[in-house]
């Protein structure tokens, strides 16, 4: 309860909108960069699945040309969607 209007505290009151706005863009990122990842989950990039790697691209974590499968053709669509440059597969 909210000590000052004594009505419950919603979720959304608790973080500022500036987080909430940013948290949903990091999201739509992930989203859009595991949509270009070909989710063959095999691990060959170091992450155990293809969702854990896009989290970490979308965090800067990760670079872009980790993915084996995805190819040369995965990294130029990761790098048009991020506006990055596309570097050699790793």
């Amino acid at each position: 309860m909210d000590a000052n209007t004594n009505k419950p505290i919603a979720p959304t009151d608790l973080i500022e909108p500036t987080e909430e706005v940013d948290a949903i863009k990091e999201i739509e990122a992930v989203e859009a960069i595991e949509a270009l990842l070909p989710q063959t989950q095999c691990t060959r990039c170091g992450y155990p699945d293809c969702q854990a790697y896009a989290v970490a691209i979308a965090s800067g974590e990760a670079s872009i040309n980790q993915c084996p499968p995805g190819g040369h053709s995965g990294i130029e669509r990761l790098a048009a969607l991020l506006d990055v440059e596309a570097e050699p597969l790793n």
